[in-house]
């Protein structure tokens, strides 16, 4: 696997740092990133799944689709211009 292709040498750079920063934050106080994580977890949670109580202040509800009900038509056969072969 080579991940010079997919990823820019900047981003490999900036990932980098990222983990050091992370590590080195992990060292000094585990705590506080723990819950530095932990609250990026729970507002990236309530993001994508906020509850009914704030859906109804906010006024967005998503709408509820409706089921459309079957047409109820005959099977109709079209007559095609192929001539009919006998086997």
């Amino acid at each position: 696997m080579n991940i010079s292709k997919r990823l820019s040498v900047g981003t490999i750079i900036i990932l980098g740092l990222i983990a050091i920063g992370i590590m080195s934050a992990l060292r000094e106080s585990f705590w506080n990133v723990v819950g530095w994580i932990g609250f990026i977890g729970i507002i990236f949670y309530l993001y994508k799944k906020p509850p009914i109580w704030l859906q109804r202040i906010s006024g967005h509800i998503p709408a509820t689709s409706t089921k459309r009900k079957k047409k109820s038509h005959r099977f109709k056969v079209i007559d095609g211009s192929k001539k009919h072969r006998k086997f």
